[in-house]
C-alpha cells in the first residue's frame, strides 16, 4: 500500500539530508550513473533529490509525489525568501528549519495538508499562518 502522506516531521528530515544531497556527483538515469553539474541549480537539485527520494521510497508514485511537494516547498521558500526572511541555509540543509518552522510548516501546509492550489499561496496567506502557528508553539 502506498504512502501518500508527507508530514512535516518527514518534510524537516528531506530538508536536512540536503546538505548530503548537494554532494551527490552522480545520479541515475535509464539505468547508468551520470555526472551531474551545479549543486545548486534548481535541474541538479532536483535530480539529486529524486535519486535520494527513490532510494527511500520504491513506488515511483510515492517519490514522485513527494519531490513535487518538496520542491513545491522549497521553490516557494526561494522565491520569497527575503520577504519571509528565510536564510539561505534553510535552502541548502546546512541550517536546519527550527528557528523558520512555524515559516515553513504554513508553506508545507498549503502544498500537502489541502488539495494541491490551482495557485500558489500568496506570502501574505503564508504569513498569517506561520503566525498561527508561532502562536500554537508557545501555547504547548
Amino acid at each position: 500500500m502506498s504512502d501518500w502522506s508527507y508530514t512535516f516531521q518527514e518534510f524537516s528530515d528531506h530538508q536536512a539530508a540536503l546538505r548530503y544531497v548537494l554532494d551527490y556527483e552522480h545520479v541515475e538515469m535509464g539505468g547508468e550513473l551520470v555526472k551531474v553539474g551545479k549543486p545548486h541549480s534548481h535541474i541538479g537539485v532536483v535530480l539529486r533529490m529524486r535519486d535520494y527520494l527513490r532510494d527511500l521510497h520504491p513506488e515511483p508514485q510515492v517519490w514522485f509525489y513527494k519531490l513535487a511537494r518538496f520542491m513545491f516547498i522549497m521553490g516557494f521558500a526561494a522565491t520569497h525568501r527575503d520577504t519571509l526572511e528565510i536564510p539561505e541555509g534553510c535552502l541548502n540543509g546546512l541550517e536546519l528549519l527550527r528557528a523558520h518552522a512555524p515559516t515553513f510548516r504554513a508553506i508545507h501546509h498549503y502544498y500537502t495538508v489541502r488539495s494541491m492550489p490551482e495557485h500558489d499561496p500568496t506570502v501574505e496567506q503564508v504569513m498569517t499562518l506561520a503566525q498561527k502557528f508561532r502562536g500554537d508553539e508557545s501555547a504547548s
